[in-house]
C-alpha cells in the first residue's frame, strides 16, 4: 500500500508532535558535511513540512539557543529518544566517513524493520534507503567490523555501497 506524501506528513506530525504541541523529543540521523553519520536527540520547538524547504527547529539539553535544520530526503526521523538504533560513533566510538547512514542494531534485519516501521521522514527516498549500512563488530576472536547494506535490492550509483555489495557477493 503506497501512502501519499500528505498522509506521510500527517503521520509524522502526529507522532513527532502529538496534538501539534512543541517540546516533543525526536531523534534525527543525517549525513553531515564531513560525510559522517550524525545524530541529533532534542526537543522540537517548531516543524514545518509544507515549507519550500521543510525544516525542524529544536533545542538540545539545557540550551536556550534554538537551532534549525532542513529536513532532507536522506535523513531518518524518529519520535522520542530512540536508543534501539544508534550511529556508528554512538555505538562503536568510530565514524566511518563513507557518506552513508551507518547504523548499529542487533542485526541488519532489525535495522531494516526499525527504518521501515518507525522512520517518520515523509521525504525519505529509495535512494536514501540504498545508503543505509549496518555496522557490526566481528566476533570476540576477530578484530574489525562487518558492514552490511540494509536495502541491497535497491540499485544505486553510490560507490561505497557498490563496493560493499561486491564484497558481500564475493563472500557468499
Amino acid at each position: 500500500m503506497d501512502t501519499s506524501l500528505e498522509e506521510k506528513k500527517a503521520k509524522c506530525l502526529e507522532a513527532i508532535v502529538p496534538g501539534h504541541k512543541t517540546k516533543a523529543l525526536f531523534t534525527l540521523f543525517l549525513i553531515n558535511g564531513m560525510a559522517m553519520t550524525s545524530v541529533i536527540r532534542a526537543k522540537i520547538t517548531d516543524i514545518n513540512l509544507d515549507a519550500s524547504k521543510p525544516f525542524v527547529k529544536y533545542k538540545q539539553g539545557r540550551e536556550h539557543k534554538e537551532r534549525g535544520i532542513y529536513l532532507e530526503e536522506d535523513m531518518l526521523l524518529f519520535a522520542g529518544d530512540v536508543q534501539r538504533i544508534k550511529s556508528d560513533y554512538e555505538a562503536l566510538g568510530t565514524m566511518w566517513g563513507n557518506a552513508c547512514l551507518n547504523v548499529v542494531t542487533e542485526t541488519p534485519e532489525a535495522a531494516r524493520a526499525i527504518i521501515e516501521q518507525d522512520n517518520l521522514n515523509p521525504f525519505f527516498t529509495d535512494e536514501a534507503k540504498a545508503k543505509v549500512v549496518h555496522i557490526a563488530r566481528k566476533s570476540e576472536s576477530e578484530s574489525g567490523t562487518v558492514e552490511t547494506v540494509v536495502f541491497p535490492e535497491i540499485e544505486t550509483s553510490h560507490a561505497v555501497i557498490q563496493g560493499y555489495k561486491r564484497k558481500e557477493a564475493a563472500q557468499a
